[in-house]
């Protein structure tokens, strides 16, 4: 859920030409299959709702965390309106 509230977050902070016309609906988590890669492995996917002058759509983030050794590998993997077709952000197979 850190991960969710994170992008929750930077979405509400102000950039150059922001209107603060967007407005961010309650983000939404789920866990996604990682093939067995590295020592430990875990994936998940947030998906936060955006709207603005009558736009609604999806910003989908999925992320997968590898670790080998000492090394952790952070993948992340954005798409605005539509997910990945519910394929794990890491090819399984």
């Amino acid at each position: 859920e850190s991960i969710a509230k994170r992008l929750k977050d930077a979405t509400k902070s102000k950039g150059p030409g922001d209107t603060g016309e967007i407005e961010v609906g309650k983000p939404s988590t789920g866990r996604l299959a990682v093939d067995p890669l590295g020592d430990e492995r875990d994936g998940g996917r947030v998906t936060l709702p955006l709207g603005t002058q009558g736009l609604d759509l999806d910003a989908t983030v999925d992320f997968a965390i590898v670790r080998v050794g000492r090394a952790i590998a952070l993948l992340e993997f954005i798409d605005v309106p539509t997910p990945f077709n519910g394929a794990p952000a890491v090819p399984v197979g």
